[in-house]
């Protein structure tokens, strides 16, 4: 037998050597595959969260493309829409589509969930838009914005958006992009929320929405709040404000440029605006025939619950006609006319506007049961049909509160806070008040001194030179002094039947004054069928005893004598000199 060494047989080192290179070899190989593996996981790993972040970002492509295009339609409404009436501003939405055709529905309301749907691509002008998935856009919007609402709605920078999103408030629509299907979303393809969305976008409550809840959520979301759709419509309106400047500075017929702009309008708070109802005679088929050429039918309006009562002011903007209510029904007035009309009365599609003298009433009462906090309920009301928005300015009375109303719901308000008062709170029995520039003188003694203490003069901006009507006796003249927040002294009162307020007598305060000291304050813009004093000179011809006349009414052969006296006065040189207190404008 060898040695390596003294003592050391060869047969015992030789195995022993041999194992410990097999265990190492093994030991290679074995951290070889571990590599290969971890590096395999490690690129797959990596494979898979490039892919989900190019999937999330053609998704959040589409979304931001979707979220571009409805802006853009809200800035363009009505002209992009469909607005029947014509007389919708910038701002409003359209509603989802309900039916998966891209085209949207035809109404939409928050108490059906008809509010959330897929978005209406083919009405925002856009291609079949879809996530990465290859599903379509859902789209939610917020029901005071949407363009299916009563044609008289206003949007303005002070309309609340309803919908939430996550801890956010004051949203006005939300886009999502629904990916790819999770746990038991097993029904596609179909119209249910529920097989394409998840947690709160699914849950049935249109005001609520998410951007995660969990593994099981793979909804990308956008939402638009109010700020940015105002930034594009505001944008819009300060464009369109430009250009009416413009033209009204262009030369004349004759070349003649006086570069002179218009008096702003002094009577400061919007929120005071009165009340015209406007709308469309619509009547067809068997009702056309049953109907007179003095009556006024319109199937979308309740004319009683909307406040229309006997001896208001009714205008056919279509023909010309004026005339006062004798009688009225849910869906139909009769009609005295004044003046009569190139048709002799209404047709279908002729437009009206209708000046409510009840409005102080109809606009004022008393808070019912339901009435709490922030929220005001009188079920004697029906608040959309008096034209009540968010937006308006409610007043507690008895609590010496006030507050923007944020949402207007058939008989209940809320407020999106109240200030100035003892509480800030609505309690039951308390006396309401939605500010307006219409009111009813208190009592006291007749003479040209109108008290309301139901309103502050001075909070309204009424100022010495504005102009008051008193829509209950025909007269009309300036304010002298603001003697306190519920008083105002008038110089004269002059062209009515007593030319004094008496108690009960209904007033009405016109945003519209031309004022040569005015400096600071509103453009003079008009809504359609606002009513506005106005001086002018009109060249008139007409042979004597063409009146409008009328024994029925003191109130009719008011007009007709304030007529009879401009004419004769003026025949000497054939033209009407009429001053800003004794004229009107009617914008059509």
């Amino acid at each position: 037998m060898f040695l390596d060494r003294p003592g050391t047989p060869r047969s015992r080192l030789g195995p022993s050597r041999s194992c410990a290179r097999q265990r190492g070899a093994a030991l290679l190989a074995l951290m070889l595959v571990l590599l290969t593996s971890s590096g395999y996981l490690l690129l797959r790993g990596l494979n898979d969260h490039t892919n989900r972040l190019s999937r999330k970002a053609d998704s959040q492509v589409a979304l931001r493309q979707a979220k571009q295009a409805l802006l853009n339609y809200a800035m363009n409404y009505p002209e992009l829409g469909e607005d029947r009436g014509g007389e919708k501003g910038p701002g409003f939405l359209p509603c989802p589509d309900k039916e998966n055709t891209g085209e949207a529905a035809s109404n939409c309301s928050d108490k059906s969930g008809t509010t959330l749907g897929r978005l209406p691509f083919r009405m925002l002008g856009l291609e079949d838009l879809r996530d990465a998935d290859g599903e379509r856009l859902w789209y939610a919007v917020s029901v005071n914005f949407k363009n299916t609402g009563s044609v008289y709605a206003v949007i303005n920078s002070e309309t609340p958006g309803l919908l939430r999103v996550d801890d956010r408030d004051d949203i006005v629509a939300v886009v999502i992009a629904p990916g790819a299907p999770v746990a038991a979303q097993h029904g596609r393809p179909s119209d249910k929320a529920a097989d394409y969305l998840e947690a709160a976008n699914a849950d049935g409550d249109v005001a609520v929405f998410a951007t995660s809840a969990g593994e099981a959520f793979n909804d990308q979301l956008l939402s638009i709040s109010r700020a940015e759709l105002m930034e594009s419509v505001e944008r819009r309106v300060l464009g369109e404000a430009v250009r009416a400047l413009e033209r009204y500075t262009d030369p004349d017929d004759n070349g003649v440029a006086d570069y002179a702009y218009p008096w702003l309008a002094p009577f400061a708070d919007p929120n005071a605006d009165y009340r015209v109802l406007r709308g469309r005679d619509n009547r067809s088929g068997a009702r056309a025939r049953q109907l007179g050429p003095n009556d006024l039918y319109d199937g979308r309006r309740h004319f009683v619950r909307s406040g229309v009562a006997a001896h208001d002011i009714v205008r056919n903007a279509t023909d010309g006609a004026i005339g006062i209510v004798t009688s009225a029904t849910a869906k139909s007035l009769t009609v005295e006319w004044l003046l009569p009309g190139a048709d002799d009365g209404f047709d279908a599609d002729d437009l009206y506007y209708i000046e409510r003298k009840s409005l102080p009433d109809a606009l004022s009462g008393v808070a019912g049961k339901g009435s709490g906090g922030l929220t005001l309920r009188d079920r004697k009301k029906d608040f959309g049909h008096l034209d009540v928005i968010p937006g308006d300015v409610v007043e507690n009375i008895s609590d010496g509160s006030g507050g923007v109303i944020a949402v207007v719901d058939d008989d209940t308000l809320e407020v999106k806070g109240l200030s100035g008062g003892k509480d800030n709170i609505f309690r039951r029995n308390d006396r309401y008040r939605i500010k307006s520039a219409i009111g009813r003188a208190a009592d006291g003694r007749a003479g040209l001194a109108l008290k309301d203490d139901s309103v502050s003069f001075a909070a309204l901006g009424v100022r010495p030179g504005d102009m008051v009507e008193n829509l209950s006796d025909g007269s009309r003249g300036r304010v002298l002094e603001v003697t306190d927040n519920h008083t105002l002294r008038l110089a004269s009162l002059a062209h009515g039947k007593d030319n004094v307020f008496q108690p009960d007598d209904v007033y009405r305060l016109s945003r519209f004054n031309s004022r040569a000291d005015t400096r600071r304050g509103l453009l003079p813009a008009h809504r359609p069928g606002g009513r506005f004093p106005t001086a002018m000179q009109v060249d008139y011809a007409v042979e004597d005893g063409i009146f409008v006349t009328s024994a029925t009414a003191a109130r009719h052969t008011v007009y007709a004598a304030a007529l009879e006296r401009l004419v004769r006065s003026s025949a000497a040189n054939g033209a009407i000199h009429i001053d800003i207190e004794n004229g009107d404008c009617v914008w059509l």
